[in-house]
């Protein structure tokens, strides 16, 4: 087969996320017969090779029979805006609806500037929120992670009522309202013109059976994995300090530190204030125990993204033990699992939570929200919580009692070889 790949994830944000990983992992864990079995086409934005960007940096592929092809397909829209006045503001409303309109046709008919489709046998998608390429020139499977802008609508895509209840007007919260509209809509178009779709939990599938009311059958589920244990680790390790300049990196010496450890980003689902107050209890308590706190949104404390979590920062009176380390390589963050005193996740949603399986893979004691996706993926060996109170506690438990921390990382261990990125990788290419 002629396999094509969507690689686009690698050059946009979602790179240092969840779905930049998974193409990551998928792709350099392709079995070796299934790498000499077919050949693969991997399809990116526009790039030069000295580009700092380049996706391909990313990948193992001296064992691939590949070629990239690269092209402009999924440009965004433009936004027309005319001047800052209300009526630039309104014509330039005005101007977006037909540019939206073809956009939307994109989703509905398939993007057609992909070149070279037609010597395809499958094409993977891996972004879920771009459109596929027309399922008349080559079957697509569409990897889908979760629902979360829909779900959580007053965090991410409003709807006309909550709009207005955040003082907007009539017209800008009918716009906001379209929005959400159109990311349904794509969705929808996306899930039907695919021949397959990946969801990564039962969680996601339920949802989008409920969502879409799509066939069941069409749907299959194919849990997400780990990778392997001979990896390197590296426990060179900076962290950000607020200045008056802004954020600077300063060397981290961690080796004997007791630490919670947090790898993610601060989106409000993850209850990352909780953690911070479970903290704050346990050195108020006497507990010599730091926090480290990892991710692409992680640079210090009045960086992250949430003005809530923020606040939470600055009326802690334990900030000088709360480490800030930005987004880190592999290497690094297997040593920091691996060194953790527990991994805590307290989170209120995830498509599949991928980080919680991670740390048990390198024997590491989690602690975590029971909900959504986690129960499925974490079944009962890890630590389930329900606010800071219960962080703190299973905390204490933890520093307390060997035998405990002992069960939990060899169970934890024993549990995640249930997850391998060469089992997913042969379930998504799925030969025929």
């Amino acid at each position: 087969m002629n396999i094509g790949i969507d690689i686009t994830a690698l050059q946009s944000p979602h790179r240092m996320r969840g779905i930049g990983a998974t193409v990551i992992n998928f792709i350099n864990n392709i079995p070796e017969d299934l790498q000499r079995k077919h050949k693969y086409t991997l399809y990116a934005k526009n790039f030069s090779p000295s580009d700092s960007s380049d996706p391909t940096s990313l990948l193992r592929l001296d064992n691939l029979d590949y070629e990239i092809v690269t092209s402009d397909f999924y440009a965004p829209v433009v936004n027309v805006l005319l001047g800052k006045s209300k009526l630039s503001r309104l014509m330039s409303n005005i101007l977006k609806v037909p540019a939206k309109t073809r956009e939307l046709r994109r989703y509905a008919r398939g993007e057609t500037r992909i070149d070279g489709l037609n010597k395809l046998d499958q094409f993977i998608a891996f972004d879920q929120n771009l459109p596929l390429p027309s399922k008349k020139k080559v079957p697509t499977t569409l990897v889908v992670y979760d629902l979360i802008p829909l779900l959580f609508e007053k965090d991410y895509l409003w709807s006309y009522s909550t709009a207005r209840r955040n003082h907007k007007t009539r017209t800008r919260s009918l716009l906001i309202q379209s929005e959400r509209w159109a990311y349904k809509y794509k969705l929808k178009m996306n899930i039907k013109n695919a021949k397959r779709v990946i969801a990564i939990s039962e969680h996601t599938k339920q949802d989008l059976l409920k969502t879409f009311r799509t066939q069941e059958d069409k749907i299959e589920v194919c849990h997400l994995g780990v990778s392997a244990k001979n990896e390197k680790l590296s426990g060179d390790i900076k962290e950000y300090l607020a200045t008056s300049w802004g954020p600077i990196q300063k060397e981290l010496d961690l080796k004997g530190v007791k630490y919670l450890l947090f790898i993610g980003g601060a989106d409000k689902r993850r209850k990352i204030e909780d953690l911070v107050a479970a903290f704050n209890n346990l050195r108020g308590r006497g507990h010599s125990i730091d926090l480290v706190l990892a991710g692409d949104t992680m640079y210090g404390p009045y960086e992250v993204p949430s003005p809530d979590l923020q606040e939470y920062f600055t009326h802690t009176s334990y900030l000088s033990n709360v480490h800030f380390l930005g987004f880190v390589e592999e290497a690094q963050k297997r040593w920091l699992y691996q060194n953790a005193l527990a991994f805590v996740y307290p989170s209120i949603y995830e498509g599949f939570g991928l980080p919680i399986i991670e740390s048990m893979a390198h024997g590491t004691p989690v602690i975590t929200y029971q909900n959504s996706s986690i129960q499925e993926v974490a079944s009962d060996k890890v630590l389930y919580a329900k606010n800071p109170t219960d962080i703190a506690r299973s905390t204490v438990s933890l520093l307390e009692n060997w035998n405990l921390r002992k069960k939990l990382s060899d169970e934890g261990l024993e549990h995640s070889r249930k997850f391998s990125w060469p089992k997913t990788a042969v379930k998504i290419i799925q030969e025929n």
